[in-house]
């Protein structure tokens, strides 16, 4: 499930508080896409628990409503589904 997470503290540095957020929430650099270029967007899948940065003119993956989100939206989503973790399809 690919989220594209736009806010300006991204192209700031990738050391920002939402990288280091989803550093300790285990998440990696897709391994064949781990460049920074400045860019304030981010793509995170949290189903494999990884994400990219943002490149300029190019697409990572299928996004889930096909638009940008918050960090903000994004938290909302990730506890979420967080809360499910490791519980049985109709657990709730």
């Amino acid at each position: 499930m690919m989220f594209l997470v736009k806010d300006d503290s991204l192209k700031l540095s990738n050391d920002n508080e939402f990288m280091i957020f989803l550093r300790g929430e285990k998440f990696t650099a897709r391994e064949y896409w781990n460049s920074y270029y400045g860019i304030e967007w981010v793509f995170v899948n949290i189903n494999t628990k990884q994400y990219a940065y943002g490149k300029p003119g190019v697409a990572c993956g299928q996004l889930v409503g096909d638009h940008a989100i918050t960090i903000e939206e994004f938290h909302t989503i990730y506890n979420i589904y967080k809360k499910y973790e490791g519980k049985k399809l109709m657990e709730m």
